[in-house]
């Protein structure tokens, strides 16, 4: 089965196993297949893989507070390994004081 996802309906992917979750805020959708392989085909403008096991639309993050972020209702990590790179794509964004 092959469901199409608008990219700004898109909140965040998670690495499960073998499996990649993608959440949304009406449903969630499981394939088969690695984050790595998402994570070179969206646009880096708008999604940062900010975890090994997740990658986030930086448009739809809430809140950043002691190394995670909020989206939606999910409160995501960030990699100790990325979290300055991370603050410094959100500041030069612009999207948060």
């Amino acid at each position: 089965k092959l469901v199409k996802i608008e990219l700004d309906k898109l909140l965040y992917l998670e690495s499960f196993g073998e499996y990649v979750k993608f959440h949304t805020s009406e449903k969630m959708y499981m394939t088969l297949k690695t984050l790595t392989s998402f994570e070179k085909s969206l646009p880096t403008e708008q999604f940062y893989r900010l975890h090994r096991s997740y990658i986030v639309n930086l448009n739809k993050i809430e809140v950043i507070e002691d190394g995670s972020v909020k989206v939606y209702k999910k409160w995501i990590p960030i990699s100790r390994k990325l979290k300055e790179e991370f603050l410094q794509l959100i500041k030069r964004r612009g999207n948060f004081e």
